[in-house]
């Protein structure tokens, strides 16, 4: 009760003096007023089912309610992602205040992460288009579209880039639905998978491997290997990459949005997530051996949607060349065969590299 009662009155403060109540206690409004009043459209609950570019189902429902005083639009959205149980994944206001040609809206996400995002509205036949376009730190970018097609349906369109690039991938097409009465998700507090859903608490007990998503098998596999050397103890290098926490520490240090999902048991998650949502979701731990070897599934990024609908595997060998400095080598094997692979292992030749040298900065510095 006391920080619901600090919360209110830091929430009536303007000008760092205390706001003066109404003299009347308004009634709720069932609908929004001034400028996002044409949002009234959404109010209600909607649901959708339908699948990522990289091939993960998803069922939504969102629960669009009338805020404080009919000023600001109230979004709750729940999910459940690969047939996993729903879970709140995130709570939204939009708000009337602008910045620039945009208004703001404030997201609040199951990780703990806020973010401000600008959207902008217009009228098409009397119906209002919701857009957003966000630009994360590491200059990647998330652009989305809610585009009503008639009273009781919207479709729902996202694109992104990753950093660096201005080309843009679609990676959502669907088409929200008006609830029906009793048509409810509900919402679970985490999913049932230990590996299924990012944001998922950690589950350290066995889980089965998907074995049918690997596009390779057999002696004759496409793979290539890189190495590093890397001026820290075998223990600490090997921590970091098996252990999402410490992972967070040394290869996310600094940068915006940077998680990992890690239960160190067999089938157990790894999941790396470069904005706190998108990465190589759904991928597993295969093997390991502490401050020896660790090996998991791997995809390809979202913006190569062909290939990510299949699995490769990593292999990372720890070897102390002296007390405080250790050789790592990862080994990436299983592409596929035709164009689409080509660019996904090109894609990796590249970026291992890279991944290594960060790492060894990031020990360096610890």
């Amino acid at each position: 009760m006391k920080t619901a009662i600090a919360m209110m009155v830091m929430g009536s403060a303007t000008g760092g003096v205390l706001a003066a109540p109404p003299s009347e206690v308004p009634a709720r409004p069932a609908e929004l007023v001034g400028e996002l009043a044409p949002l009234n459209y959404y109010l209600g609950d909607w649901t959708i089912e339908a699948t990522w570019a990289w091939g993960i189902t998803l069922e939504g429902r969102n629960e669009y309610r009338v805020g404080v005083g009919g000023r600001f639009l109230e979004v709750i959205t729940v999910a459940s992602d690969g047939g996993a149980a729903p879970y709140e994944r995130y709570h939204s206001f939009y708000t009337p205040q602008k910045d620039g040609d945009a208004y703001v809206a404030t997201g609040f996400t199951y990780d703990g992460t806020t973010a401000t995002i600008p959207y902008t509205f217009e009228m098409d036949e009397g119906l209002p288009t919701i857009r957003t376009d966000v630009r994360n730190d590491d200059g990647s970018r998330l652009r989305q579209e809610i585009d009503p097609i008639d009273e009781n349906s919207a479709a729902w369109r996202v694109w992104m880039t990753t950093p660096g690039s201005d080309a843009e991938q679609q990676i959502m097409d669907g088409v929200w639905t008006r609830a029906e009465e009793g048509d409810d998700m509900g919402a679970a507090e985490t999913p049932n998978d230990a590996w299924e859903s990012a944001g998922a608490q950690r589950q350290n007990g066995a889980h089965d491997i998907a074995a049918g998503l690997f596009a390779a098998g057999g002696r004759g596999l496409r793979s290539f290997e890189t190495s590093a050397e890397i001026e820290a103890p075998v223990g600490r290098v090997f921590d970091a990459w098996a252990d999402g926490e410490r992972w967070a520490g040394v290869y996310g240090a600094g940068r915006s949005g940077m998680q990992a999902n890690i239960d160190l048991a067999i089938g157990g998650r790894y999941e790396w997530l470069f904005d706190g949502t998108l990465g190589s979701n759904g991928c597993q731990v295969l093997s390991y051996i502490p401050d020896r070897m660790l090996s998991f599934s791997w995809n390809a990024p979202p913006t190569q949607p062909e290939a990510r609908k299949q699995r490769t595997w990593v292999v990372v060998e720890f070897e102390p060349i002296e007390s405080s400095r250790t050789r790592v080598t990862l080994t990436h094997l299983g592409f596929g065969d035709g164009p689409a692979w080509d660019e996904t292992r090109g894609y990796f030749e590249n970026a291992w590299g890279r991944v290594l040298e960060a790492f060894a900065g990031g020990l360096a510095e610890g």
